[in-house]
């Protein structure tokens, strides 16, 4: 076994002909060129794995008769293009299937779907042009699988519907439309559940909570999902990360979520959610991410009950609601963990499935990577009235401040990281005046530092939304 070392140049024909070869694993290195699969003349491989280098297959790959019969048989990225690859016509001992990221279009054959029917645990055809199903299922006929990915492809009509021994079921980035049939919800041991960026539609299955017993990620994200959040989280809620962002859900933030202690991720931005700030959620002790941007959250945010309210939090969009009055200092003080600096990483969080059979031990991580500034508060082209809450200068940990493009008054503070602020952080409000800006305030305290105003400012409303997070997601795999 060479894999996931840093091994370069073609690999030798020499080791193709090994007579009595039984694993050839060479994943995840720097190997180039053409790897001719005619010349394997070992009987004996069952474990046959080049995925994650930059090879290309050639030879005669249709002959299924010449070929030994794979167990594990990793081809990621090796420019399988066409048609679904017919040398696996006759490969009835599979376990282990990486096919992802080639060039392979059109259907799922009927053929493959009969191979490994009780052995196959496995299945990754991630980044290909598939385009569905020739034979359709009402559930996938693998009955040990554990692990389907099918992300990144042009897969079209109703969702798939994998076995029940299902734990991680990838399938973001399609075409698929239609309804999640409620026989998703018999996946007991479901622990990553991806939909995203699809066109299903239709209100959520009410059974959905089940999941919640077991799951870690749940992200139906950019969907057209319609209706009600349900409010069936159970009470054994194991969830780590929701996102059903960028959907037409109504109504309110379910309060059976009060369940799901050990959340560290939930985005429910762009819907149509009408609620009060849920500050309830400020129990949550692992929450460190929250966005609610672009709904019809309203009403005043107020202040915290406890100073240890939200203390774990380091991304918070509120921005496009229609809160109103000020969001209270208290809050800030609160928020101790945007002070964390990050100096030679963006943020990472990741949710871990792992499991054991019988010859195999897996761990598969499921990323979050995130690009932000964790120093920085973005604020402009709001509403934003009043004077700048001198408090705000106290806040040392700011690197950047953008309250541009609004309609804020007074003078600007000046003091701690508020001199490092240039005229672009303050432009299009008429009314602010002092430095950076040119406009003088002319009452002779340009130059005062925020601590010496302190007593002469009162605590004006400042009513905004948040504005600080851009979130990517990639799956990686380890075995």
């Amino acid at each position: 076994m060479l894999g996931s070392n840093r091994l370069h140049c073609p690999i030798p024909e020499s080791i193709l002909r090994l007579p009595n070869l039984e694993e050839l694993d060479l994943h995840e290195n720097l190997f180039r060129g053409t790897v001719n699969v005619g010349l394997l003349r070992s009987r004996s491989l069952v474990s046959f794995q080049l995925s994650g280098n930059n090879l290309s297959m050639i030879g005669n790959i249709n002959d299924s008769v010449a070929l030994p019969k794979f167990q594990i048989l990793g081809l990621g990225g090796c420019n399988l293009s066409g048609e679904f690859p017919s040398f696996l016509h006759g490969q009835n001992h599979l376990e282990f299937v990486e096919l992802g990221e080639n060039k392979i279009e059109g259907h799922i054959p009927k053929w493959f779907m009969n191979l490994g029917t009780e052995t196959l645990w496995h299945l990754d055809l991630f980044g290909n042009f598939l385009t569905g199903f020739e034979q359709s299922v009402d559930i996938l006929p693998w009955n040990n699988l554990r692990y389907l990915r099918l992300s990144w492809n042009k897969l079209e009509g109703a969702l798939p519907i994998p076995p029940r021994s299902t734990i991680i079921y990838l399938v973001s980035d399609n075409r698929l439309t239609g309804e999640i049939p409620p026989a998703i919800c018999n996946l007991t041991s479901l622990v990553i559940l991806q939909l995203s960026n699809n066109n299903l539609n239709s209100k959520l299955p009410q059974c959905l909570g089940n999941t919640s017993n077991s799951a870690s990620v749940l992200d139906l994200r950019n969907n057209s999902f319609s209706g009600d959040i349900p409010d069936v989280f159970s009470s054994n809620c194991t969830l780590r990360e929701i996102d059903f962002s960028q959907n037409q859900l109504e109504g309110k933030i379910p309060i059976s979520l009060a369940n799901c202690t050990k959340l560290e991720i939930l985005n429910i931005g762009k819907n149509k959610i009408n609620d009060v700030f849920p500050s309830w959620l400020g129990i949550f002790p692992k929450l460190r991410v929250l966005i609610l941007r672009s709904n019809r959250l309203h009403g005043v945010i107020g202040k915290p009950r406890a100073n240890f309210e939200f203390q774990r939090l380091q991304i918070v969009d509120l921005s496009g609601n229609c809160f109103r009055g000020k969001l209270p200092l208290e809050y800030f003080r609160n928020w101790t963990a945007m002070k964390t600096i990050y100096k030679e990483r963006s943020l990472y969080m990741q949710v871990v499935s792992s499991f054991r059979l019988t010859e195999y031990g897996m761990t598969y991580p499921l990323d979050y990577s995130m690009t932000m500034t964790n120093k920085a508060l973005d604020l402009s082209q709001n509403k934003l009235s009043g004077e700048i809450p001198v408090q705000l200068a106290q806040l040392t940990f700011l690197a950047i401040l953008n309250v541009s493009h609004n309609v804020l008054s007074g003078q600007i503070p000046r003091g701690n990281q508020f001199d490092t602020f240039d005229r672009t952080s303050f432009d299009a409000n008429p009314g602010l005046c002092g430095k950076p800006l040119s406009r003088k305030c002319g009452n002779g305290e340009d130059s005062l530092p925020a601590a010496k105003r302190d007593e002469r400012s009162a605590a004006y409303p400042l009513e905004f939304g948040w504005k600080v997070v851009v979130i990517g997601y990639a799956s990686g795999l380890v075995i």
